[in-house]
């Protein structure tokens, strides 16, 4: 406890003035190391990051820096931004309440955690007299993370006792949440006729989304299945070993657990295996390939970085015209290959990653083959 507290003494003894994007990530480095749950200075350092804009001293964009961040230090890209969405939610509360002549800790002391908050900023988006009810409770500590997190799904839209007409769909798996609000309505043009009702719009939208993006992924996954976009095209090592043959194997819907809140897998949309296996060395290559389709899918997914520990080589499979939104959003290192017209060329190579999880994917991989 002593060398916890010596350390944030440290940390807040730093020059302000003086920070650099580099001592703010050894800052975050430290805390994650230190102390999962001090979410507050953790946000206050993000803040500092996107405010200054000192992602600029060697970034692109704040998301690309995020990213970058997160697979550097093999960290959950999720947990970053549910600490943005927190003290975005707190300073929000902490105005509201001083518009009342309320006084609020300052959220350096803020006694409510992270989760709560993002929870409650989802209940607002569905209902917000619900939400308003809720407040003083969570910041109070009045109700538990697990009753917030039935009322938030009692109030969905895609809730079937609220709408019968529509199908079940699980309610536990956070990663089907989609913020339509950055999505480009060139994204979802003639997505929306036929949508009957507000309550039900969010989630037929959503299923009318998917259907017409699958058909160009799918696309994508036939053309990128011919892997000489990889390279050569492999020619047959005469007098060589069946080990030593140039061989790949591609799996779609590829699961992995990737120990966050979710009991459920979460899927690489496309696993390539490929054999690197010489005299001397037995061994093999395993790229993930995510296909992202519009702007909307690639800035709304926050958890393609994750896949990053399974894997030696992480791609982004997009159409021409997403190239340079990509180049701008994704993290050092994942490589960009363009799809048109069943050709797929890469136009940034991927950098190998520390797939220190490479196990767990290749004992996968067995299982599938059994």
């Amino acid at each position: 406890m002593m060398d916890t507290i010596n350390t944030m003494n440290t940390m807040n003894n730093t020059d302000n003035s003086l920070k650099t994007l580099q001592n703010i990530e050894k800052e975050l480095s430290n805390l994650i190391d230190i102390d999962k749950k001090n979410w507050t200075h953790f946000y206050l350092l993000i803040k500092e990051v996107e405010d200054k804009e000192l992602w600029k001293e060697k970034y692109k964009s704040f998301t690309q820096w995020v990213k970058s961040f997160c697979v550097n230090n093999k960290t959950h890209e999720s947990i970053f931004w549910n600490r943005k969405k927190a003290g975005k939610v707190y300073e929000t509360y902490q105005k509201v309440q001083a518009d009342k002549g309320i006084e609020v800790p300052p959220i350096e002391k803020a006694n409510v955690s992270a989760d709560s908050l993002v929870i409650l900023d989802k209940i607002s988006k569905y209902d917000q007299e619900v939400a308003s009810q809720l407040v003083d409770k969570v910041m109070n500590k009045g109700i538990t993370k697990k009753d917030l997190r039935e009322v938030y799904k009692s109030i969905r839209p895609d809730n079937p006792s609220r709408n019968p007409h529509l199908k079940q769909v699980d309610l536990s798996d956070e990663s089907y949440e989609l913020d339509e609000s950055q999505l480009d309505i060139s994204d979802v043009s003639g997505l929306l006729e036929g949508l009957e009702g507000e309550a039900g719009s969010s989630i037929d939208y959503k299923n009318k989304l998917s259907r017409a993006e699958k058909l160009t992924a799918n696309e994508i996954v036939k053309t990128l299945s011919d892997i000489e976009w990889l390279g050569e095209k492999p020619k047959r090592k005469y007098f060589k070993s069946s080990f030593e043959q140039n061989k790949y194997r591609l799996f779609t819907e590829f699961p992995v657990f990737v120990g966050s809140e979710s009991r459920k897998s979460r899927r690489m949309d496309i696993l390539l295996a490929e054999n690197i296996t010489t005299e001397n060395v037995w061994d093999m290559y395993l790229h993930c390939i995510e296909i992202k389709v519009s702007k909307g899918d690639l800035l709304n997914d926050q958890k393609y970085t994750e896949y990053a520990e399974f894997v030696d080589f992480m791609w982004l499979a997009i159409p021409d015209e997403l190239v340079e939104v990509v180049k701008k959003n994704k993290f050092e290192g994942c490589g960009i290959i363009s799809v048109s017209k069943n050709k797929a060329v890469i136009v940034e190579k991927a950098k190998q990653l520390d797939a220190f999880r490479k196990v767990e994917t290749l004992k996968n991989i067995a299982l599938k083959l059994i």
